[in-house]
């Protein structure tokens, strides 16, 4: 269920403001693309290494390094093409909005601020671990 919660609030809030079935098609294939582009990196082992996602190996094991970093950062621009493109039929301010939204949610200031945030926690974390000295 957890796989598929973000969509059903994108449908659920749609349907309470009578937005169109395929505008919130189009709107959640955006919000999954930007998420799985957060997974894949999140995995790399310049992040958190891991070797599994679900049970399965991550895309760096699978395909490479590289073809993950490319692969997540096509991704996430898939998310703004698909936002931008002529068949996402909402007004152009309030697709101005949603784009200015999930690129704040995206970058800096979300996922990739918040990526950075948990690295350098992790890094004060292990320098901490290693200089402690029992019985000091």
């Amino acid at each position: 269920m957890e796989k598929k919660i973000r969509s059903k609030i994108i449908f659920d809030v749609g349907k309470i403001f009578n937005v169109k079935k395929n505008n919130l098609l189009l709107l959640a294939a955006s919000v999954e693309a930007i998420h799985a582009y957060s997974l894949i990196h999140d995995d790399l082992p310049c992040m958190d290494d891991d070797k599994l996602r679900r049970g399965k190996a991550s895309t760096h094991i699978k395909f490479g390094e590289s073809t993950a970093i490319l692969a997540g950062n096509s991704l996430l621009t898939t998310a703004f093409e698909i936002l931008s493109d002529k068949n996402f039929k909402v007004e152009d301010k309030i697709k101005s909005r949603l784009i200015n939204f999930l690129s704040r949610c995206s970058g800096q200031t979300g996922i990739a601020g918040g990526q950075f945030l948990d690295l350098s926690y992790e890094k004060k974390k292990s320098l901490t671990s290693k200089n402690f000295k029992y019985g000091a």
